[in-house]
């Protein structure tokens, strides 16, 4: 902003409205619509992420855990077996995998 710039209470307003909008929902899930549900499990080709099963239901996990800063959105979710789901809890992928011994 240049210096000689001036600041409205409508701007002002504004932008205290998008912080509020933006730490209400920090760290909380977005929803998955069922259409990006079924694009992910199809690019996966119906199996979990983790472990290759085939498994019905599928669950949509996030790979970098919402409490630990990831979001809801493609690049972050896979499909997961519940079994997997719960095993890798709120740990990164990396971790799950170290503690795995797969590195």
């Amino acid at each position: 902003m240049p210096k000689n710039a001036t600041f409205s209470v409508a701007d002002s307003t504004a932008l205290a409205a998008k912080l509020i909008k933006m730490a209400d929902t920090r760290g909380r899930r977005a929803p998955i619509s069922k259409a990006m549900r079924k694009r992910i499990i199809e690019a996966h080709g119906s199996r979990c992420f983790y472990c290759g099963r085939e498994s019905k239901p599928l669950e949509i996990e996030h790979m970098l855990p919402v409490s630990r800063g990831g979001t809801t959105t493609e690049n972050n979710l896979v499909p997961a077996c519940k079994a997997c789901n719960l095993k890798k809890h709120s740990q990164t992928y990396e971790e799950w995998q170290t503690r795995r011994g797969r590195r």
